[in-house]
């Protein structure tokens, strides 16, 4: 049987730094739009939420 490797806390591993800001960064609407344009160019697939990509421009026009 494989075991996966056990993760444990150290100065690397140390979220509270490595997250500051990381919301902000990923909601940042140039991060988005980077995004939505890859998602795009690469013909995506809808989400787990059962959104198409067709359906996300307005989405994020509407709720940004």
């Amino acid at each position: 049987m494989c075991e996966s490797p056990k993760i444990t806390e150290t100065e690397i591993t140390n979220t509270s730094k490595q997250t500051d800001g990381l919301l902000e960064e990923i909601l940042n609407r140039d991060n988005l739009n980077l995004a939505y344009k890859q998602v795009k160019k690469n013909k995506g697939a809808g989400g787990i939420d059962g959104m198409q990509v067709d359906e996300l421009l307005p989405y994020l026009n509407n709720n940004i």
